[in-house]
């Protein structure tokens, strides 16, 4: 009787035990689960500026800075080219200082463009050489990437007058700078502090000739200059 009693008590454990292991079935919720809302896709406002109509083209362009034009016309000819177009007012007097180691250009409403190695020095917002690497020739002196920024530059925004200073000392060659379209179509012209021979300075003033202003300010004059003879 007693292993009869106990064997039912064996039984009775391993149902329970089975009872316990099987997964209880899971009753179907009646609450439908909410269906699933579309996250919108992002609108890029991305759009090819050249694929504008004209007029669009030129109000976007004319929305911008002085400073992201100009960024604007390093990225492409093409755009660079038609800077002009909407720049139709021109910027007033236009400046070109030159010292043999570095040069600047600017307007009144344009940023400063400078080309040199003491860009760290600068004390004014400006537009260095790393920026200006799609105006500027590898191969060539300080004194023709000069030119070259000065032809790109005044052809994207144009001025009213141009005036040249020029810092001479022993890394400026003047006769050089005489030769260039910086000089050729400037209306002013500004000989500033240094020292200057005279043979270069007599060259600088056969421009007054042409109608240009030619303005002295040396820190000192030739011994043997003669303003009598120009």
């Amino acid at each position: 009787m007693n292993s009869m009693f106990s064997c039912f008590n064996i039984r009775s454990k391993r149902r329970k035990e089975e009872e316990i292991e099987q997964p209880k079935e899971e009753k179907p919720s009646t609450n439908s689960p909410s269906p699933e809302v579309p996250i919108e896709e992002e609108q890029s406002t991305n759009f090819r500026l050249l694929e504008l109509p004209d007029v669009a083209r030129i109000e976007v362009i004319q929305s911008m800075d002085a400073l992201e034009q100009i960024k604007l016309a390093l990225s492409s000819k093409r755009i660079e080219s038609y800077m002009k177009v909407v720049n139709n007012k021109k910027l007033g007097q236009c400046h070109v200082r030159y010292t043999g180691l570095e040069a600047f250009i600017a307007t009144p409403s344009i940023p400063l463009l400078y080309y040199g190695s003491q860009e760290e020095k600068l004390k004014m917002p400006a537009i260095t050489s790393r920026d200006l690497q799609p105006w500027l020739n590898e191969g060539s002196t300080l004194l023709e990437n000069t030119v070259n920024l000065f032809e790109r530059y005044r052809k994207a925004f144009p001025y009213e007058s141009l005036a040249l200073l020029i810092y001479p000392n022993l890394s400026v060659n003047v006769k050089a700078i005489l030769e260039t379209p910086l000089y050729k179509d400037c209306d002013f012209v500004v000989f500033k502090e240094g020292k200057i021979s005279t043979e270069d300075l007599n060259a600088g003033l056969e421009g007054t000739h042409d109608g240009r202003s030619i303005d002295l300010k040396l820190q000192e004059m030739p011994l043997d200059f003669n303003q009598k003879n120009v």
